[in-house]
Order: structure tokens, then C-alpha cells, then sequence
């Protein structure tokens, strides 16, 4: 898969414990000099993402894990029938830990979670972060198939989806994209379906888009209450980071959400993720 001058090869170690990997702003590794003023620590922006595949817990490390968080989270992850689940959603609650306590320095036994709510998870006690300028830092984690991923923005709302490249269920692509296609608009669905691609590029275009506008939901928080033919990207060519957003014109929304649109669109807060790999294989991951 051809990805974006942006994107970020997020590909798996060696290690049988799971790896993250972070990209970060430039003046954030200035916190260690003394001499930098304050000011240099505006903001935040952070994506890491963890390989599901390569953490094989023992008994004591899982039950080590869960007790790191509350009970509320505890009864959460208890509730899944399969293991893989299980520890998608463990990792998940993890790396919003890590963010909180490495990133915004909030001692564990601070740390207070509680979900928005469409179940997004907030710090309740953002007095707990010392520096002011770090406490409406907003997160989002995503996980599909061998990924679980965490975007977080300190000056803006943050929304993340990952997906693998695969089809969806035992039917063919064209089955899944005849069932799929009234999700998109015209313009989208022109991109995805264009012939000289081929059935993985199609499948490609599909879920780069896709990805977008879950993000988008998971950002503003507005669930399924805005349905998905409304928020529309354009994107450019497959090796081009470059895409435009726009309000369907043949969708019509609501004031105030087209507000919240328009103010989100502005930002290009969304972060969507595809993993190159199909059928349980993992693959590298690329943030566009």
C-alpha cells in the first residue's frame, strides 16, 4: 500500500512484550533543559500505537495490569467472552494511564477516568496535571484486529480510528461495498470505485475514508447521530497526505452541526490509521 508523505511506518519489534511508538512536537524534548523557558511547553500532540500480538501476559502480569486501574474498568474488560478482546480493551485503558501519568505527570492514585455520554473516557480531575496548560488535553484510543492505538491533543479535540485492510466478513469486495455504498458520497464513492486501482486499492480508498469518519464521530462525540454520508473528505492521490473535508450539500445538517463541523474541519483533528495487513497478519501501521 502506497501511503502518505505524512504517515509514519509504526512497524512491530522484536520484543515478546508489546512496543510503542510515539511521534511527538519538536519542543517537547526540550522539557529536560533547565534553562527552556515554560512557555516552550504549549502543547501536545502524541500518537502511539501498541502490537496486541506480541504481549503474551502470564497470570500475574495480567492480574499485575488490571489492578492498575479502577473498578469500573476492571468490571469493563471483565465482561468480554474472548481473551484477544479482553486484552485489546486492558492495553487500551493502559496507554490513557501512561499518557496521564508519563505525559501530564498525574500521580496514579490521582487519576480519576469517566466516560462522556457516547462512552468517551475524560479526565474527571484535570486539576491533577500540574501544568495548566496540559489539562484539557483530549484523547481517543481505537483497536482493530493486532493494533490498539492512542491519539492525544492538548489544544484541540482529538478523534482515532484504526482499521486493517481486509473484507469484512466471508462475502466478496463487491457484496461489502454494495452494502456499504449508501455511507458515502458521490464524489467518495467515485474515488473508491475508480478502475484502475484495482480490488485492493478499491479496498484501500474504502477504509482510508472510513477511518476518517469514524474518527470524526469519535472526536465531537455526536455518535451516530450524524450519518456518515454527511461528513465527506476528499482525498488525493494515494501517496498525497493532502485532503479537503466538506458538508454534503445533498445531506443537509443542523445548524449548530454544522458549526461543530466546520469548526472541527478547520482543525484537521482527525487521526485515522490503516494497518497493511490482512487476515490476522498485523502488517506495519501508517497514521495519514
Amino acid at each position: 500500500m502506497t501511503h502518505s508523505r505524512k504517515a509514519r511506518n509504526m512497524g512491530s519489534g522484536e520484543s515478546s512484550q508489546p512496543t510503542a511508538s510515539s511521534e511527538r512536537h519538536p519542543e517537547l524534548k526540550l522539557k529536560k533543559d533547565k534553562k527552556c523557558s515554560p512557555l516552550a511547553f504549549r502543547s501536545m500532540s502524541l500518537r502511539w500505537a501498541v502490537r496486541v500480538d506480541q504481549w503474551e501476559p502470564s497470570i500475574d502480569q495480567w492480574n499485575q495490569a488490571l489492578s492498575i486501574l479502577d473498578r469500573e474498568e476492571r468490571e469493563r474488560i471483565s465482561r468480554f467472552h474472548f481473551f484477544d478482546d479482553a486484552k485489546r480493551s486492558l492495553l487500551g485503558r493502559l496507554l490513557i494511564r501512561r499518557l496521564l501519568h508519563h505525559q501530564l505527570n498525574i500521580p496514579q492514585k490521582d487519576i480519576s477516568l469517566k466516560r462522556t455520554k457516547k462512552g468517551k473516557p475524560f479526565l474527571a480531575n484535570r486539576t491533577a496535571c500540574p501544568d495548566e496548560r496540559l489539562r484539557n488535553t483530549d484523547f481517543n484510543v481505537t483497536h482493530h484486529g493486532n493494533w490498539v492505538a492512542l491519539s492525544a491533543e492538548s489544544m484541540f479535540t482529538v478523534g482515532c480510528d484504526v482499521i486493517t485492510i481486509q473484507t469484512p466478513g466471508t462475502g466478496s469486495v463487491e457484496s461489502f461495498f454494495y452494502h456499504m455504498k449508501s455511507n458515502f458520497s458521490k464524489e467518495e464513492w467515485a474515488y473508491i470505485s475508480s478502475s484502475d486501482c484495482g480490488e485492493r486499492g478499491k479496498l484501500t480508498r474504502f477504509m482510508r475514508l472510513w477511518t476518517l469518519k469514524e474518527s470524526y464521530v469519535k472526536a465531537t462525540g455526536t455518535g451516530l447521530s450524524v450519518e456518515p454520508n454527511r461528513v465527506c473528505f476528499q482525498l488525493g492521490p494515494d501517496s498525497d497526505a493532502d485532503r479537503k473535508c466538506y458538508i454534503s450539500t445533498s445531506n443537509p445538517v443542523s445548524k449548530p452541526e454544522r458549526k461543530l463541523l466546520r469548526d472541527f474541519l478547520k482543525r484537521g483533528n482527525n487521526i485515522a490509521a490503516l494497518s497493511g495487513g490482512g487476515g490476522g497478519e498485523g502488517g506495519p501501521l501508517y497514521f495519514f
